[in-house]
């Protein structure tokens, strides 16, 4: 995957992800009709980033609703791919 095909975000936690730009540029070989497994990888990056950053955030709340539906929102991420 090349440079440009790259977004880069971060956030308030200091966590950096690199998550491929969709759809994939013409030419690629990921995509519909292409390898796949380049884009499963990135979804599961940034799942694994989101799930950091919502357990940060979580952990971070003060003990009270708030803190409950964060740690409800983490765990369905950190569930998300798992079969």
């Amino acid at each position: 995957m090349s440079q440009k095909n790259i977004i880069e975000t971060g956030n308030s936690y200091g966590i950096k992800t690199d998550i491929p730009s969709y759809p994939p540029p013409a030419g690629s070989t990921s995509g519909p009709g292409g390898s796949t497994s380049t884009l499963k990888d990135a979804m599961h990056k940034a799942v694994r980033e989101a799930e950091r950053a919502a357990h940060a955030y979580a952990a971070d709340c003060e003990i009270g609703e708030e803190r409950t539906w964060a740690f409800e929102v983490f765990e369905r991420i950190r569930l998300a791919t798992r079969r």
